[in-house]
């Protein structure tokens, strides 16, 4: 099986622009946020949706018949009743439940082990890569992952700014309104707790993996210098991800050539640049901002930020 790399951290924190800058590989196929395969599935109008090559996914050369194929390698015939189950097993609120199921081989586990394995097997075959992200980004799915003997995973932990990431989140929600569409109320309070939920939980779930199979990565470093993360991460995965990368994370300029069905609107570009965004520091008002350091700044200074 192929090599998993888990892009693991709270959403607005460069998931989707970390994952297809290592899908501009050779050898690393990104499937980006494949655990919501089964909800994606299930949508109204899934075969409708363009994948980030540009084509309709039910055109897609990676994922026509998806549906089709994981049913037939996974032995599942209900998509319905297995993504209610899977969104059941894998919660951060069933942390405890999952390392048990693992240890004991229950038979939850050997349901859900057998569906992701089918899942990355398939998405293997389709894109003949040695590698495939998976940009989920819950740490529940990472350690539900990690206890299956059967899968050669590396997590990156990828931290940003709590601050930033609260800025990041009331934007796309003041734009939804702007659009007449809902939008969530979590506002700064909600988004720095989530965001301390999360990443001590990516925290607890990098304790328990072996040596050499987690890195911690903070957005800021990555985009502000690439190269060099890039060398220690593929010294640290067995895997040369510098030297075919080096050129384009030098110029700072990332070619798409991903097959993203669902996620971030960035996935539909052709390039992507790599640019530090720091408007949270002028757009979040002084009080927010003291807000979400009161909230997070124990975690946030352990992550070296100020």
């Amino acid at each position: 099986m192929a090599k998993i790399i888990y892009i693991m951290g709270t959403g607005h924190s460069g998931s989707t622009l970390l994952d297809i800058t290592l899908g501009s590989h050779p050898d690393i196929f990104n499937a980006s946020e494949i655990g919501n395969f089964w909800r994606h599935a299930l949508s109204a109008r899934s075969n409708e949706a363009i994948c980030s090559c540009g084509e309709p996914l039910d055109r897609c050369p990676i994922w026509a018949g998806r549906v089709e194929r994981w049913q037939a390698l996974s032995g599942e015939p209900d998509l319905r009743a297995y993504r209610a189950f899977n969104d059941r097993f894998a919660r951060l609120s069933n942390w405890s439940g999952i390392i048990r199921a693992g240890q004991t081989k229950s038979p939850d586990f050997e349901r859900y082990a057998r569906a992701n394995r089918a899942l990355f097997e398939m998405t293997q075959k389709a894109s003949q890569r040695n590698a495939i992200t998976d940009s989920s980004k819950s740490p529940a799915r990472a350690l539900a992952l990690s206890v299956d003997p059967d899968i050669d995973l590396f997590v990156i932990h990828l931290v940003r700014d709590a601050r930033a990431v609260a800025w990041s989140h009331l934007k796309r929600e003041n734009r939804r309104r702007a659009q007449g569409r809902k939008a969530s109320s979590f506002g700064v309070l909600g988004t720095v707790f989530e965001w301390l939920m999360i990443n001590t939980a990516g925290n607890r779930l990098r304790a328990r993996l072996p040596a050499g199979r987690s890195a911690l990565i903070r957005y800021e470093a990555w985009i502000k210098d690439p190269l060099p993360i890039f060398e220690q991460l593929g010294q640290q995965m067995g895997l040369d991800l510098a030297t075919p990368l080096a050129e384009s994370l030098r110029a700072r300029v990332i070619t798409n050539r991903s097959h993203i069905f669902n996620g971030n609107h960035i996935r539909l570009n052709e390039t992507l640049t790599l640019r530090l965004d720091t408007d949270w520091q002028t757009a979040l008002s002084a009080n927010q901002q003291r807000l979400a350091m009161a909230i997070s700044g124990g975690m946030m200074r352990s992550f070296g930020y100020r």
